[in-house]
């Protein structure tokens, strides 16, 4: 018997040499993770002026690491067009999220 239940949402996202947007995906998530490649350099994470400086960086992970937002109530929850990222360029991210 199939479970209802909402769809996963997630993609890779490969790291250019300015800030890059984890997705265009406006849907609100009620948990999302993100997670570098095992060796990856350190990426930061937070608002389009994140740099790979901490002072701008609501947070970071290193190679191999993730980082999760909630659980979240239905309904609220972190947007993934809202998290930008920054690091050496040509690292790459996978996210996944449960729409709220």
């Amino acid at each position: 018997m199939p479970v209802d239940a909402p769809s996963l949402f997630g993609g890779l996202v490969t790291l250019g040499s300015e800030a890059t947007r984890l997705s265009s995906e406006d849907t609100p998530m009620c948990q999302l993770t993100i997670r570098s490649g095992d060796t990856a350099a350190t990426i930061y994470f937070g608002n389009s002026d994140v740099t790979n400086a901490e002072t701008l960086a609501h947070g970071r992970i290193a190679g191999g690491e993730w980082h999760v937002w909630g659980p979240y109530e239905a309904g609220r929850g972190v947007r993934p067009s809202q998290i930008f990222l920054a690091g050496t360029a040509g690292d790459k991210v996978l996210w996944s999220g449960w729409p709220a």
